[in-house]
């Protein structure tokens, strides 16, 4: 498995972890509107999710952070970078917000939440249409020699940024 692939897993790895994060609240959700908060079961689920969440949050930034810093080789304009920014705003709201008793934190972290699905499901539905495209797409673009992408030898860093024209 070579560097590229790890990376790429470790995308994958960072959706399961988020995937994690917003279903204790599906969870709770679940519970409370169609079991009318009398699912024992739901109920553990719920708090083990809970206990598990700060730690599963701090572990997604870190993962995030190095997913995009090793396969684009530094912090460049892109897809997932608005994605990442995203991450840590989440996670300093559901830091902050308790700790320093900020007015409505909750609704705060809870909306970044949600505009952090829309870019996660941007980003991987973008990067995954350049993969769709490598032969036509990347084929004329520039050689090794003016790759700054460390774990894509052959990718030049401008095939992989979002423009926006």
């Amino acid at each position: 498995m070579n560097s590229y692939e790890v990376l790429k897993l470790l995308g994958w790895i960072n959706i399961i972890l988020a995937s994690t994060q917003v279903s204790m609240y599906i969870v709770r959700r679940i519970n409370k509107h169609l079991f009318k908060n009398k699912s024992e079961t739901l109920k553990r689920s719920a708090k083990l999710l809970k206990k598990i969440h700060p730690y599963m949050g701090g572990m997604l930034a870190v993962t995030a952070t190095i997913h995009g810093y090793m396969l684009l080789g530094g912090f460049r304009l892109h897809s997932g970078y608005f994605a990442w920014l995203i991450i840590l705003a989440v996670v300093f709201f559901g830091w902050a917000g308790p700790r320093y008793k900020m007015k409505n934190w909750l609704k705060i972290h809870r909306a970044l939440v949600l505009v952090l699905v829309g870019a996660v499901l941007f980003h991987v539905l973008k990067m995954k249409s350049l993969l769709f495209q490598y032969p036509y797409y990347f084929s004329a673009r520039k050689s090794r020699a003016n790759c700054t992408c460390r774990a894509v030898p052959n990718l030049s860093i401008s095939s992989s940024i979002l423009y926006f024209s």
